[in-house]
């Protein structure tokens, strides 16, 4: 779960700050589970409009992302009082850069979304660093009425190899491909309701781990 809010200065420029809430539900090799309600890193990311072919209502934007992670999140602990595993903990403790770019193109009842993602992981917990990460998306979205709109998307990540205490973790790394499939919801001028399903197309990951379905949904109130 995630709190989050905007603001806009300028019609150039957006600040955004964002707080994770992680339930984090581990089941070890010998079937003993350990569970962790916890915040997790604070992410502030600011970005700002570059080009646009018009100022009122513009069709075409090109935006550049910058941001970072901040190391809040609680460290989980073993009996032995040393930090558990990063599999333990809601994150990683560490200040970790976020930069980017996207382009968005408005063309009534359709538009399209491009972004390009970068987040540089420093060492956080227990002397573990995550792993470089990509992220590409490129998002198409339908609206036939003001209420209600229909989204189609492919999400793209590629991650480079995590370390512990400088060893390389072999279940860290390689890439992802997901499709999406989204709708947003309108009920009132100030009010946006938005579900989005992802489904793994491609999965070249390196080591033993998988990932599978996944499931957001939000609401957004404007002030």
């Amino acid at each position: 779960m995630e709190l989050a809010g905007a603001y806009s200065p300028t019609d150039r420029l957006s600040l955004y700050l964002m707080m994770p809430l992680v339930h984090r539900l581990i089941t070890e090799v010998n079937l003993a589970e350990a569970s962790v309600w916890a915040p997790g890193d604070l992410d502030f990311r600011v970005r700002g409009v570059v080009w646009r072919d018009r100022k009122f209502a513009p069709r075409h934007l090109v935006s550049v992302i910058g941001g970072l992670e901040f190391p809040t999140s609680s460290i989980e602990y073993g009996p032995e009082g040393r930090p558990l595993p990063l599999e333990f903990q809601v994150g990683t403790s560490s200040w970790d850069p976020i930069a980017g770019a996207s382009y968005t193109m408005f063309m009534n009842p359709w538009s399209v979304y491009l972004a390009s993602m970068a987040i540089f992981p420093t060492t956080g917990t227990a002397d573990t660093r995550a792993s470089i990460s990509f992220r590409q998306t490129a998002l198409g979205q339908y609206q036939p009425w003001d209420f209600l709109a229909f989204q189609l998307g492919v999400e793209f990540r590629f991650d480079g190899p995590g370390y512990i205490a400088g060893v390389r973790d072999p279940n860290t790394g390689g890439n992802i491909t997901y499709g999406t499939l989204g709708i947003v919801g309108v009920p009132h001028e100030k009010v946006m309701l938005h579900a989005t399903g992802a489904i793994p197309m491609v999965q070249r990951l390196d080591g033993t781990h998988e990932e599978g379905f996944a499931f957001t949904a939000g609401l957004i109130y404007d002030i």
